[in-house]
């Protein structure tokens, strides 16, 4: 399932080359209102995870929310489209990075599935602010569907390392999804 090569996520015309290290995965075998990645190791020069997932709360689509070292102020910029027009939002002192419509929720057909990427370039820098590039989607037996990019600048996080990831929504994330944090070595 996150074994597909593609530029984006190979490095090959991505954040950047290098090898890709599995660093921890979760698998949910039930409905689960958090997720996170704590204690991140400082030994990669950057970091991707990678995402399927859905919300158990009982509308269409929801936001997904990321908290990097615990939350804080958070300035977001996002283009939405879902095939017929596009949106632009931005916003600044959130307290996570608020990805809108993000999930599909309860109401989507049984086997449908959000997928994400996030990339964090010098993650562990002391001297650089943090700032996410995150690609996310979803196709609802293509009558419905969209995707979304974003770019968050973690402004709490500051220069300091980004040690944990904690994910979230409006419910819980639905058994069978799936996260994955990868190290991506020089």
């Amino acid at each position: 399932m996150f074994g597909v090569s593609l530029g984006i996520m190979d490095g090959a015309g991505g954040a950047a080359g290098g090898s890709y290290e599995s660093i921890a995965s979760y698998s949910l075998a039930s409905d689960t209102a958090t997720v996170t990645f704590s204690s991140i190791a400082s030994t990669y020069k950057s970091i991707q995870v990678r995402w399927l997932a859905r919300n158990t709360d009982a509308i269409s689509y929801t936001d997904l929310n990321i908290s990097p070292n615990g939350g804080g102020a958070v300035t977001n910029h996002k283009i939405i489209g879902n095939g017929s027009s596009v949106s632009a939002t931005g916003a600044t002192g959130n307290g996570a990075i608020y990805l809108t419509d993000a999930l599909v929720g309860s109401t989507a057909a049984a086997n449908i599935f959000s997928v994400g990427i996030i990339d964090v370039i010098d993650y562990a820098s002391t001297t650089k602010n943090k700032t996410f590039r995150i690609f996310t989607g979803q196709d609802q037996n293509n009558s419905n569907g969209s995707v979304l990019l974003a770019s968050s600048l973690a402004t709490a996080v500051g220069t300091t390392a980004l040690t944990s990831l904690v994910f979230s929504c409006s419910a819980n994330f639905k058994a069978g999804s799936t996260f994955s944090l990868y190290g991506i070595k020089g």
